[in-house]
């Protein structure tokens, strides 16, 4: 088995998403704005570039097109599902993929890059390691040959032209006038004339000086530059088979590339960097600068003056080597990160990611853009924002950061905590000028007073695991893994003190407050404790849920009437608590993915849902008296608008069953009422009402989705409309 399949067993391992189970209830009073996908289940691990696309291998998650128009905002087109993808390359109208455990090379169609379809396959029964194409000629190094090559003149009937036997076992190729040089492996560097095809001659040959596997090369003006596993990159004058130059390895070099008078090469692990060498003079290489990624530099393209990385976990990256000796990443489309935490602030969005910690504008719902990240190699487990500075929590010893975010699109880090000792750091919250920060063995507790520095100020010692907490003026409410939620009194935070214990029976999952009461879910159930109560060791009232909604619960929050929940397992729920002892499932939405946690910004709910940062409008109706699809349509029927998308006027028809008042308005996706259409008796029949796309005060509003509600009595109807302008 070749160097390269072997590190793919040794070094992946594969990120399984569990999608959640979504109920059969349908989705109540809550409207789907935007979900924004940018994870994908597998790292890529090899790319092409063509034009405004990329295209990526990426492993058991397939064949993917990425939109590189703008650099600094890439965004995903398409996607092939397929088992195992780990090459590609692209030529006009057609990109060509093969892996492991693909028997053969697949044809793509990506003419339209949003709608790419498989075309045809080449070389049956083997396995490409890596695809060479020169002019209307492929070449692929394959599991079942050193080399074949492949007319491809007409792509959708290629012809092979031959399948040279497995000598030697190829992991790269290059390609000079009618010379092949290959990788391959123990046997080094193999020169072979394919001038006619079917006789080829091998002129050659070079093992690496110390033995180790030849794993990639390039060849320019007389020289072959390979790389050398352990031995790094070494300089083969080509007329005599001899090594004349050579460069020591930063670690284990996988492959090279030339462009113009630069050589680039990269390395494996621990640190995976990109090497810049200028070889102009061949006998004395120089490298200029270096790259480093934080995972894994898998494969790598450059073009002019972008490399382009495909960095395994983390997507593809894009570093500009206009000056080699500084190379210097300008963006990159993240790939690896479970969407699990998300706050809104204005029209800025801050998603906690696994690696990542990632600013949306979200200004427009429709249409969010990533502006810019910070990524930890370890990874977050908590964050929260004060003004301009974002706080996070490190899972290594490394475990606070304070980052500037003041320019979105560069959040800059200002100061950092280690640990002196190995405890685990898992979740804070801020209070004042005050992080109190949760470890195994009690509460951590520093002075952030000035941003650019963490005091350390006061301990609160109790053994508490992986603890969730809660803030509430003097108060942090301190779930204990299992058993007990304790109230821990800041009012010197100094010297913490305990003001009292509530005795649980199950998991603990999240806790909120409203007025004085304190809402805190435990497995199936919400228990309501009094604040003012704190010695009460049970709960005031406890909250069931319907049968059909879920056993537990990833957040909780409290607004006005309102208790909104999530659940990794259901989505979205919204109960009415205006009678505590009485609460009502009002709204509910099943999300596609496992919703982690959210956050409210009027009627809008922004839910970080794994895979995907989700974006939906709750509207809420009256719980005194709910009305069901059947009270509506006895009362009037709301049809859907037309023209719909609309960019002057559109139509808004109902059709009333009776004589009723009724109330018809435009909101927006906040919830925010924009115009008032309607608002009076209408007879028995059907009622046509135009909206010209203005606010009450008559003026043009911005384009975008809204929705138009029709209300009488208690019947509540809504459909959505979308302004393009």
């Amino acid at each position: 088995m070749n160097c390269k399949l072997c590190r793919f067993f040794i070094l992946i391992s594969l990120l399984l998403v569990a999608s959640a189970e979504i109920s059969a209830q349908e989705n109540l009073n809550i409207e789907c704005i935007n979900q924004f996908y940018h994870n994908w289940t597998d790292g890529v691990i090899d790319i092409a570039v063509q034009g405004d696309y990329a295209y990526l291998a990426c492993q058991s998650d397939g064949f993917r097109i990425v939109n590189i128009s703008d650099i600094h905002s890439p965004f995903d087109v398409s996607h092939i599902a397929f088992s195992y993808v780990t090459t590609v390359a692209v030529k006009g109208n057609y990109a060509y993929f093969g892996g492991y455990s693909i028997d053969g090379i697949q044809v793509v169609d990506v003419s339209d890059p949003a709608n790419p379809f498989i075309a045809g396959t080449i070389l049956a029964e083997a396995e490409a390691i890596e695809i060479l194409i020169r002019g209307n000629r492929m070449f692929a190094a394959s599991s079942e040959y050193d080399y074949s090559v492949v007319d491809i003149s007409d792509p959708l009937h290629p012809i092979a032209l031959c399948n040279a036997p497995r000598n030697y076992g190829a992991d790269a190729l290059d390609l000079v006038n009618d010379k092949l040089y290959l990788a391959a492996q123990y046997d080094g560097v193999i020169a072979i004339d394919i001038s006619v095809l079917d006789q080829p001659v091998v002129l050659g040959s070079y093992q690496s000086s110390v033995g180790d596997w030849v794993n990639g090369v390039s060849v320019k003006d007389g020289y072959a530059y390979i790389a050398c596993g352990w031995s790094g990159m070494e300089v083969i004058d080509l007329s005599t088979m001899l090594r004349v130059a050579s460069i020591d390895s930063l670690v284990y070099a996988f492959g090279t590339q030339i462009v113009g008078g630069v050589l680039y090469m990269n390395y494996g692990d621990p640190d995976c960097p990109l090497a810049i060498i200028d070889i102009q003079d061949p006998l004395h290489p120089q490298t200029l600068g270096v790259y480093y990624p934080p995972e894994d530099l898998w494969n790598f393209t450059v073009i002019g003056n972008t490399a382009y990385i495909a960095d395994d976990s983390h997507g593809f990256r894009m570093v500009n080597v206009a000056d080699p000796t500084n190379p210097v990443e300008i963006a990159r489309h993240n790939r690896y990160g479970e969407n699990l935490e998300v706050q809104v602030i204005g029209d800025l969005a801050y998603v906690r990611e696994t690696i990542d910690f990632t600013i949306f504008d979200v200004s427009d719902p429709l249409h969010p853009q990533e502006l810019g990240f910070y990524e930890s190699r370890w990874g977050f487990n908590d964050f929260d924002i004060v003004g301009n500075i974002a706080y996070c929590v490190g899972t290594g010893y490394e475990c606070l950061f304070a980052l500037d975010i003041s320019d979105p699109t560069a959040p800059q880090l200002l100061a950092s905590y280690t640990s002196e000792d190995s405890d685990v750091h898992y979740r804070f919250v801020i209070h004042d000028h005050y992080l109190y920060l949760v470890e195994n063995d009690g509460l951590r507790i520093f002075d952030i007073a000035d941003p650019a520095q963490f005091v350390e100020v006061g301990f609160f010692e109790m053994y508490i695991g992986n603890a969730r907490l809660y803030c509430d003026n003097r108060y942090i409410y301190l779930r204990e893994f299992y058993r007990h939620v304790h109230v821990i009194d800041i009012a010197d935070p100094a010297n913490p003190t305990l003001a009292g214990t509530w005795d649980i029976e199950n998991y603990c999952s999240a806790i909120t407050s409203r007025d004085d009461l304190i809402f805190v879910t435990i497995g199936s159930v919400v228990n309501v404790y009094d604040r003012t109560n704190l010695t009460n060791p049970g709960p005031v009232e406890v909250i069931h849920l319907p049968d059909g909604y879920p056993t537990s619960f990833s957040s909780i929050e409290a607004r006005d009437n309102y208790l909104y929940l999530t659940s990794s397992e259901y989505g979205i729920i919204v109960c009415d608590i205006s009678d505590i002892t009485a609460p009502q499932v009002i709204g509910s939405y099943g999300t596609p993915g496992n919703a982690c946690n959210m956050h409210l910004v009027d009627n809008s709910i922004y839910v970080a849902d794994h895979s995907n940062l989700g974006i939906y409008c709750f509207t809420p109706t009256t719980p005194a008296s709910p009305i069901g699809p059947d009270a509506v349509a006895s009362t009037f029927t709301l049809f859907s608008n037309y023209p719909n998308p609309f960019n002057s006027t559109t139509q808004i028809r109902f059709e009333v069953a009776g004589n009723y008042y009724i109330s018809l308005a435009v909101f927006d996706m906040l919830g925010r009422q924009v115009t008032t259409l309607a608002d009076q008796n209408f007879t028995t029949g059907t009622h046509v009402i135009p909206w010209n796309g203005t606010n009450a005060s008559g003026d043009a509003v911005a384009s975008g989705r809204y929705f138009v509600r029709a209300q009488a009595n208690d019947a509540i109807s809504t459909i959505p409309v979308v302004l393009l302008k």
